[in-house]
């Protein structure tokens, strides 16, 4: 009898541990990285000449400053912030940094420094929140030191990934036991389409939500396309801009509904980009902040649950030789249409995309800054592959500038001048993530 008893303990020990280690747990960190007045740094993200220093130094002592002028103090917090998501044996990390945008290169750095965790490289999202107020000199790219960063200082880069792997393993050592859930709508009044009050806007907002066992929210991902420019460029003070005013916005929605016991020290949200080629900021960005927690709340209701089961991979692609084409840069008929800058010294042909199927929601990563009809029709494609939802996330894991449609390519505009790689690159993307969905649909069965 007393054999009986102590294997019946056992069986429910060892039961209670699998069910333990099959629980979805997440953990969610911020740190404000902000660089301090002593340090000097540039702010990233426009290029004109507000922000510029004239005459170029080019024997400047100060350690980071050639063309751009240092910035003048704070607006308001420059944050890294991350998200874990762990079941079992799998794992999931998202990374948001106020910055212009991250690299390929950035991305392995990170998941380099954090090899004892052991993530694969499908395994981490890091995408920039565009805010065009964020620090600079984080680029050892030639190009982007150039157009918006100011020159590369490798003990700033250094301190900065240490601060993002510091987010990190706080976000890991918080993880809890959670249940997700997800909430999307139609925004108003929030965005323009800066190429035509015409052009078409993406107004869907999209947020992934965590929830405590106890019924506290933890706070989320919010995915929403838009500029980070309300600040333009005569603004020398660092900002998240609209994405820092976002997430601050729904943190104080949380925390009305948190109430003011809870077991929870804080709770928060990070941003990731989508398909914000073509759309700029309809109004200041704290008021946007506040206006898009309101219609949040609106629409708190329409909640759903998330299944708790994913998987990911990875895939990459060549784009092909990336070029400048002068025509579209320059309003003159007599540029010859065949002019073209070769730019494959700074600019790598080749990117990777990742997608992740996360139960019925599908995450697509764009390397860059897809207009809104690339994205549309990319969240199509997922969903004529079987998606029942499906999150553009842009400026994630690299940075290769725009990407437009074909049709949009023919008319012209910034975004074409910007487009390193034609009228078809946005098309390769999308491709590329067709056959990921493929493979991730044949794992899943």
């Amino acid at each position: 009898m007393l054999n009986l008893i102590l294997a019946l303990c056992f069986l429910f020990s060892f039961s209670s541990t699998l069910l333990a280690n099959d629980e979805l747990q997440v953990g969610i960190a911020t740190l404000d990285i902000t660089p301090g007045e002593e340090d000097l740094i540039p702010l990233g993200g426009y290029g004109s000449m507000e922000r510029r220093n004239y005459p170029f130094r080019f024997f400047s002592r100060k350690p980071y400053l050639r063309s751009f002028r240092v910035s003048q103090g704070v607006l308001d917090p420059i944050r890294a912030k991350a998200m874990y998501v762990k079941r079992g044996e799998k794992k999931l990390l998202f990374v948001s940094l106020d910055v212009i945008g991250v690299t390929k290169g950035m991305h392995k750095d990170l998941i380099a420094k954090l090899s004892e965790e052991g993530f694969a490289s499908s395994e981490v999202i890091v995408s920039g929140t565009h805010t065009h107020s964020g620090p600079g000199a984080l680029s050892n790219n030639l190009f982007w030191e150039w157009v918006a960063m100011d020159r590369f200082q490798k003990a700033y880069y250094s301190l900065f990934l240490s601060q993002v792997v510091t987010t990190v393993r706080t976000a890991i050592a918080s993880m809890q036991p959670a249940d997700l859930h997800t909430l999307s709508f139609e925004t108003n009044h929030l965005q323009n389409n800066r190429r035509g009050n015409d052009r078409p806007l993406y107004r869907r907002a999209n947020l992934l939500l965590a929830e405590t066992k106890s019924g506290e929210w933890m706070g989320g991902l919010v995915n929403y396309a838009v500029h980070g420019t309300s600040l333009g460029p005569e603004n020398l003070l660092f900002s998240s801009d609209v994405p820092g005013a976002i997430e601050k916005g729904l943190t104080d929605l949380l925390a009305e509904k948190n109430g003011f016991v809870r077991n929870l020290k804080t709770s928060d949200f990070i941003f990731i980009n989508g398909a914000e080629g073509d759309v700029s900021p309809a109004m200041e960005y704290r008021a946007l902040g506040e206006e898009f927690a309101k219609q949040t709340n609106d629409h708190w209701q329409n909640m759903k649950p998330l299944a708790p089961e994913w998987t990911s991979v990875q895939k990459e692609i060549n784009m092909g030789k990336p070029k400048i084409e002068v025509s579209r840069c320059v309003d003159n008929k007599w540029i010859p249409k065949n002019l073209n800058i070769g730019i494959k010294k700074n600019i790598s042909s080749k990117t990777f995309i990742t997608q992740v199927h996360f139960g019925n929601l599908w995450f697509m990563t764009w390397p860059g800054e897809a207009t809104t009809e690339l994205g549309t029709r990319l969240i199509s494609a997922a969903q004529e592959a079987g998606a029942e939802d499906a999150w553009v996330l842009g400026l994630s894991n690299d940075h290769l500038a725009y990407f437009t449609t074909k049709e949009e390519f023919a008319v012209g505009g910034y975004e074409t001048c910007v487009n390193f790689f034609g009228a078809t690159g946005g098309t390769k993307v999308i491709e590329a993530h067709k056959e990921l969905s493929k493979v991730l649909l044949k794992k899943s069965k």
